[in-house]
C-alpha cells in the first residue's frame, strides 16, 4: 500500500468523524435550544462554540462562525452584518442531520 493510499484512507476517516461529531453537535444545539426565537446570532455563535470544545475539545476552527437571521442571511459569507436577535416570528431551523452546516475542526495530526 503506498504513502498516499494510507494518507487518503486516515483522511477519509477523519472526514467521517467529523460528519459524525457535526451530527452530534446539532442533535445537542436541537436538544438546548440554542437556536430559538429570540436569541442573538453572536450568541448563538458563541454557545456553538463552547458546545463544540464541550463535546469534542475543538478549539480551532477553519474560518469564522456564521449564524445569521432573518434578512442577514441573504447576506452572503463575506460581509458581516450588524448582530440581531430572531424574531419571535421566526422559525428556527437547526442543521438536520448536520448536513446544512459546515463546523470544520483543524484536525490535531495534520490530516
Amino acid at each position: 500500500m503506498s504513502t498516499s493510499t494510507v494518507d487518503e484512507d486516515a483522511r477519509a476517516r477523519e472526514l467521517l468523524r467529523a460528519e459524525q461529531h457535526a451530527e452530534e453537535l446539532c442533535a445537542e444545539i436541537a436538544r438546548r435550544g440554542l437556536m430559538a426565537p429570540g436569541a442573538w446570532e453572536s450568541e448563538v455563535s458563541t454557545a456553538v462554540r463552547d458546545l463544540g470544545a464541550e463535546l469534542f475539545g475543538t478549539s480551532r476552527h477553519w474560518h469564522k462562525r456564521v449564524v445569521h437571521s432573518g434578512e442577514n442571511t441573504l447576506q452572503p459569507y463575506t460581509e458581516n452584518p450588524p448582530d440581531r436577535g430572531a424574531s419571535r416570528s421566526e422559525v428556527a431551523l437547526p442543521c438536520p442531520s448536520g448536513r446544512h452546516v459546515d463546523l470544520a475542526q483543524v484536525p490535531r495530526r495534520g490530516v
